[in-house]
């Protein structure tokens, strides 16, 4: 007999694992052989599991049904035991079939392969069913960083859902990604209280870290002041948007989802020589907190402030009273709008004109490196070996900061500039964060440096398989999951959300013979195959379908393909 596994809280001093509760957990509301209820104390979170069995030609037949939330007892164990119900009379193939028909759906545009890299492709597969089963779907739960896996962070929300995770979500099970975007909706409440809590008069915060919408960091530094936690879910409202032409939801939750989470940067900013600063925040790199102008999350805020106002634009052409009642009741006036742009148009990106380089932040250029490649393996990660105030007087990064901001909002910037910043921040990244792998691949790849898109494209794909950062066991890594297609689709095949047309800028490895994939497009089902030295695009399902080729555009009806060279 095996001896039971630890609980994640107790299993080291790692901080991402997680704490113990001060409640020690749910209370037990109701309990029987076939019910039991279960309650948290501190959120009112309800959990109810019901039995039904019947006997069947000499077989018991057995059947349990869940519910979850804030309802009376009774009203959870009736909803779950209605569910047991319903299984139990349509019985087990009614069950089989349905879940067949629902991963048919999901897998008709998410297959994938890698020719002559069967371990890679398989791996990638697996972790697309990871994220497939582990988001939410009922608009009251999202994709929590370790999924349904294990107790790594307690099952807590990040903003690695919105910038990893649905991007992927939004092409490939984009009514999941809707779902979960309607989440954030419901928790819009919480983050009026939590830019309140934080003494701003204005706007919206939503929590670095929840699952409520309440935020439950205890680490203002490299917790609460991630502000980029709003242009992260601004920028999946837009990725989703475009991937699906849904602009219902901007109309329903979108609009003013944007509108009160952009006035966030303009209380938290200030002008000075004609340009905004943003000043005290942590960008996605965890070894460098409250700094000032860090250019990430001034770039992102800059698009999400340009996003606000092109979202108020369009939901004023689409539902003019729509738009009217809801300006009102966000006291919005043109003016208003019009400071967003701007503001966006004058947020200051730093850049080191004596380098030639653009800065992660205001000051993190002037502080001494720390020599990465000369610190023992054993003190990785750094988090878990020095005091944080040592590492934030450093040029050392966690993870992709600056080079996630080059992917996410890069399309200004040249491929020379690019380069420079790969070069210059990748000796000086830990990588102690499983989110970085995915970023460095799509980036190496699109300055060129093969090589190492494929070591990071490995990283991020077989990261839970071959358990690279020792922890799997507290949980598979949900946005690193993620990422492996980011890379592969964003990387090799050139794909960015940039905008309402599909485009591309496919590349292949010299070592792979050639990959192929497949994604939904504004209800068009499309595959991109590359082998050798040309591509072929279909049009497998759906309407009529522009896709971008590098700089040309290719046209394609139902049913129809178009093959050509792989390079431009």
């Amino acid at each position: 007999r095996l001896a039971p596994a630890p609980s994640g809280a107790t299993q080291s001093d790692d901080p991402r694992i997680g704490v113990n509760l001060a409640s020690r957990g749910f209370a037990t509301e109701q309990a029987s052989d076939a019910q039991v209820v279960e309650r948290l104390p501190g959120s009112g979170i309800g959990v109810a599991a019901v039995q039904r069995t019947r006997e069947e030609d000499g077989w018991l037949l057995v059947a349990t049904g869940y519910a979850a939330g804030h309802d009376a007892s009774e009203t959870l164990a009736a909803d779950a035991g209605a569910l047991a119900g319903t299984a139990l009379s349509e019985g087990f193939d009614a069950a089989a079939t349905a879940q067949r028909t629902l991963l048919d759906r999901f897998w008709a545009a998410a297959d994938l392969t890698i020719a002559g890299e069967p371990r890679l492709a398989a791996t990638l597969r697996a972790n697309l069913f990871h994220l497939f089963a582990s988001a939410g779907r009922d608009g009251r739960s999202s994709a929590a960083a370790k999924g349904l896996t294990g107790e790594g962070y307690e099952g807590h929300y990040f903003w690695d859902t919105e910038a990893f995770m649905l991007p992927v979500l939004s092409v490939l099970a984009p009514d999941i990604a809707r779902a979960m975007l309607v989440y954030r909706a419901g928790t819009l409440d919480a983050a009026f209280a939590n830019a309140r809590a934080l003494d701003h008069k204005q706007g919206a915060l939503y929590a670095w870290r929840t699952i409520e919408g309440r935020e439950c960091s205890a680490h203002y530094p490299s917790g609460s002041a991630q502000y980029h936690i709003n242009s992260a879910i601004a920028f999946a409202i837009g990725a989703y948007v475009d991937a699906t032409g849904d602009e219902g939801f901007l109309v329903e939750h979108g609009a003013r989802m944007l509108v009160e989470t952009a006035r966030i940067w303009l209380a938290l900013g200030d002008w000075a020589d004609g340009q905004f600063h943003l000043r005290g925040v942590t960008g996605p790199d965890e070894y460098t907190a409250l700094v000032d102008d860090n250019w990430y999350t001034n770039r992102m805020a800059q698009k999400h402030l340009r996003l606000a106002v092109s979202a108020a634009e369009r939901v004023a052409g689409i539902d003019p009273e729509a738009w009217g009642w809801l300006a009102a009741e966000m006291e919005l006036a043109p003016a208003e709008l019009a400071e967003f742009a701007r503001t966006a148009d004058a947020l200051h990106l730093p850049f080191d004109a004596a380098r030639d380089l653009d800065a992660q932040d205001a000051s993190f250029l002037d502080k001494p490196r720390w020599d990465v490649a000369g610190t023992p393996a054993s003190e990785f990660p750094l988090l878990l070996h020095y005091h944080p105030m040592t590492l934030y007087r450093h040029q050392v990064s966690k993870q992709a900061d600056i080079v996630l901001a080059m992917v996410l909002g890069g399309e200004e910037v040249s491929p020379e500039r690019k380069r420079r910043v790969f070069d210059h921040y990748e000796p000086i990244t830990t990588h102690d964060s499983t989110l970085s792998a995915s970023t460095f691949a799509i980036l190496a790849n699109e300055v060129g440096h093969e090589a190492q898109a494929l070591k990071f494209f490995a990283e991020t794909s077989l990261v839970d398989i071959d358990d690279r950062h020792g922890n799997t066991g507290h949980g598979v890594h949900m946005a690193a999951l993620a990422g492996s297609w980011l890379a592969l689709v964003w990387g090799f095949a050139g794909f960015r959300p940039h905008g309402p047309q599909l485009r591309f800028r496919p590349t292949r490895p010299a070592d792979w013979q050639g990959y192929a994939f497949g994604l939904s497009w504004r209800g068009t089902l499309v595959r991109v195959e590359v082998a050798g030295d040309q591509v072929t695009y279909r049009a497998v399902s759906g309407p009529d379908i522009v896709i971008g080729h590098h700089d040309s555009e290719i046209r394609l009806a139902p049913g129809a393909s178009w093959t050509g060279a792989l390079a431009a």
